[in-house]
């Protein structure tokens, strides 16, 4: 690597990382149009992780966590993005109004019988397809919904943008 101690990386465009519980990683990110970049490196195991991809649906943190994870023999949960049918009693709890500082609009998450509609301010309604317990996506726009209802946060993905959305009420 180089001889600068990793505690003066940061400030030199290269951040803290918590991919791993309990290990301190530093790296360094990047996007544009639909292409992404991700650097991690955990010196205390010599462990670096490189990320390059073009138009990606998939949340890249969650990649790189999972990827951290399995190099740790930690369990992992890969989603396998069929749509899946979820109990309509159990979307209730989507239901909100979130916005984000990155975003100009808000969006409204609803239940219509058995599926969630996802509408910004002055859009069209979007139909929603379920593929795992906390994960909705929009084919046709490649958005990707991702709920961490503990926090009360929505991400949405899109063409390589990764918002987080903090839910009103």
């Amino acid at each position: 690597m180089c001889n600068i101690s990793p505690d003066k990386w940061v400030g030199m465009g290269v951040v803290n990382y918590d991919f791993a519980e309990g290990k301190r990683a530093y790296g360094h990110n990047g996007t544009i149009d639909t292409f992404n970049t991700e650097l991690a490196y955990c010196p205390e195991d010599s462990l670096a992780i490189a990320y390059c991809s073009n138009g990606a649906m998939y949340p890249i943190r969650d990649l790189l966590r999972t990827v951290v994870n399995i190099y740790y023999n930690r369990p992992v949960v890969i989603p396998s993005f069929v749509p899946i049918a979820l109990p309509s009693a159990g979307l209730d709890k989507f239901e909100g109004i979130y916005s984000s500082d990155r975003f100009p609009l808000k969006i409204t998450i609803r239940k219509l019988q058995d599926t969630l509609i996802a509408e910004a301010t002055g859009q069209s309604p979007l139909v929603l397809e379920a593929i795992a317990d906390n994960w909705f996506s929009y084919k046709a726009a490649g958005i990707l919904l991702v709920f961490d209802l503990s926090k009360h946060e929505m991400r949405l993905v899109q063409q390589g943008d990764d918002m987080l959305f903090k839910k009103e009420h």
